[in-house]
């Protein structure tokens, strides 16, 4: 029998009945069945030295099955896949350790590892000797391909490249298969909402929230998607504000908290902070029923684009940014520099470095304006209708 070529599916042993091989895409695993209770006792990789093969999986069950028939209880220990085998998610893990214990760059890693495991999700269970660069633009591929994704498509073979270099200065690859991949093309957006369509999306938020007991995770996003219009912040940064953060109005993040890299300080506006409320220190400002991170950001904004139909052009949160950027200047509340720091964007050449300057003064009436300028788009002089 080559174990190397069955087809997925689970196959009993004929001469220990309850051995069984688990045949997926990719990975065959060994299992015993002692009492119905399943015992994983190692895998089988093609090429791999110290693999599992079928002589070594009736030992291993043949000694389970000897403990319990002694009455002695079965020792569960972790199975790893065999040296030369490691799999792409394993991989994943001792890079990160790594990292975590030299201390290099750690705050990217919270950025870049959830990406790369979602990214690359279809093949954590391959052992990374059987990875081609095939798979490597399959998985580029398949990000970019969705639309809303396609940032990430952008970075995701940047960020695996150093982890398959890892690996070859391991020995545990003997090539560096992400070499000379091209990141997927970059596509760079100008979209923005214009004042008729930023009045649409503000109040399909209303009928979002319609009736009035509308559940507590839909009335979270509500409030989270009219901050991120009058705020101008990255979803992420929003979705995982506390109110600690707050203080006599201000937003603080830390480095760690955005993309940039750097302490970053948000004078909220009043409609802002009517948004936001107040809560427990620790408390998420934008939570899920259950106190947790939103997770619905996709399938919220579907239930927006239904309610808009046809009126509005397709967007993402992103063009937000964009459109604060674009009507706040149309309208003079303030000059492109301060813009561009209520962005957080990084000063460029000699003044970005020796121009330490926050504006901190300018942009906070940057934002009073622009939330002032909201009311007036929406139609709520009075002051913003939330949710």
């Amino acid at each position: 029998m080559n174990i190397g070529r069955l087809p997925e599916g689970t196959y009993k042993d004929h001469v220990v009945p309850a051995l069984e091989l688990r045949v997926q895409k990719k990975r065959r695993t060994w299992n015993a069945r002692p009492g119905g209770s399943r015992v994983r006792l190692g895998y089988y990789v093609d090429g791999a030295k110290d693999s599992m093969g079928i002589a070594e999986a009736r030992e291993a069950a043949r000694a389970i099955f000897n403990r319990v028939e002694a009455g002695v209880p079965i020792n569960r220990t972790r199975i790893t896949t065999p040296a030369g085998g490691m799999t792409l998610d394993e991989l994943f893990d001792s890079y990160e350790v790594m990292r975590k214990k030299k201390g290099h760059r750690i705050r990217t890693l919270d950025y870049s590892m959830p990406i790369l495991r979602r990214g690359f999700a279809p093949w954590l269970a391959t052992p990374i000797k059987q990875l081609s660069r095939r798979d490597l633009k399959d998985a580029r591929d398949r990000i970019s391909d969705d639309g809303e994704k396609t940032r990430i498509g952008e970075m995701l073979l940047a960020f695996v490249q150093p982890v398959i270099g890892w690996a070859v200065e391991e020995e545990w690859l003997e090539t560096n298969i992400a070499r000379d991949i091209k990141k997927a093309p970059a596509v760079h957006r100008d979209r923005y909402l214009s004042r008729t369509e930023l009045r649409l999306v503000w109040h399909a938020i209303d009928r979002l929230t319609e009736p009035a007991g509308a559940g507590p995770t839909t009335a979270a996003y509500a409030r989270l998607l009219r901050f991120l219009i009058l705020v101008g912040c990255r979803r992420n940064e929003a979705a995982s504000l506390t109110y600690g953060r707050i203080l006599n109005g201000v937003w603080t993040q830390r480095p760690e908290d955005n993309k940039s890299g750097r302490e970053f300080k948000v004078t909220l506006s009043r409609q802002a902070l009517a948004l936001v409320g107040h809560g427990d220190p620790r408390a998420l400002v934008f939570p899920s029923a259950n106190g947790g991170r939103l997770t619905v950001h996709s399938s919220m904004k579907r239930r927006v684009d239904g309610l808009l139909g046809d009126t509005v052009e397709p967007w993402r949160y992103h063009d937000f940014r964009r459109t604060l950027t674009t009507l706040a200047d149309e309208a003079e509340l303030a000059d492109e520099r301060t813009l561009d720091l209520m962005l957080n964007h990084a000063r460029p050449g000699i003044a970005g470095i020796y121009n330490r300057s926050a504006r901190e003064k300018a942009k906070a009436q940057a934002w009073q304006a622009w939330a002032d300028e909201v009311d007036r788009i929406v139609g709520t002089e009075k002051g913003l209708r939330h949710a």
